[in-house]
């Protein structure tokens, strides 16, 4: 959507993220990293558990765009808070092309590192309940050779 919008203006303003003046490339990734994983931790917790679905589930696309709307106000002003890497990949290869060193140093690395430990610690939050969904197909197998 964003690069048809960028595209469908002839250009104009650049769509690729950039370090804000007065922070680093580092100061950067930081927020990205922590963006992305707020916004993957709350599309796990609201979208994908039972209390999830049984108490959420009406305000899971509210609270999803408060994650969003947190990490844009918090991130943007840094890192141009683009927190999606496929976004960011996107976006840039249209504008600029591959040759963007901040891109694949920076950015790419900080978001898809958020975007793997968001899982991650749901399992380790949510680790009961990942038992019970892995057993449960056993102990089935199991009643049902016990009734045999």
């Amino acid at each position: 959507g964003a690069l048809a919008a960028y595209l469908h203006r002839g250009g104009g303003a650049h769509p690729c993220p950039a370090v804000a003046l007065g922070f680093t490339a580092g100061d950067a990734a930081i927020v990205e990293l922590v963006a992305t994983f707020l916004l993957c931790l709350t599309v796990l917790n609201t979208a994908t558990t039972a209390a999830g679905k049984a108490g959420l589930a009406s305000s899971a696309g509210i609270l999803i765009g408060l994650a969003l709307a947190v990490g844009i106000f918090v991130a943007g002003p840094i890192s141009g808070a683009s927190i999606n890497p496929a976004a960011t990949f996107g976006l840039c290869l249209a504008a600029e092309g591959l040759g963007r060193v901040e891109l694949w140093t920076h950015y790419l690395p900080a978001q898809l590192i958020g975007a793997i430990a968001a899982p991650l610690v749901f399992m380790v939050l949510h680790l009961d309940a990942l038992e019970e969904l892995c057993t449960l197909p056993l102990m089935k197998a199991k009643r049902t050779a016990a009734s045999n």
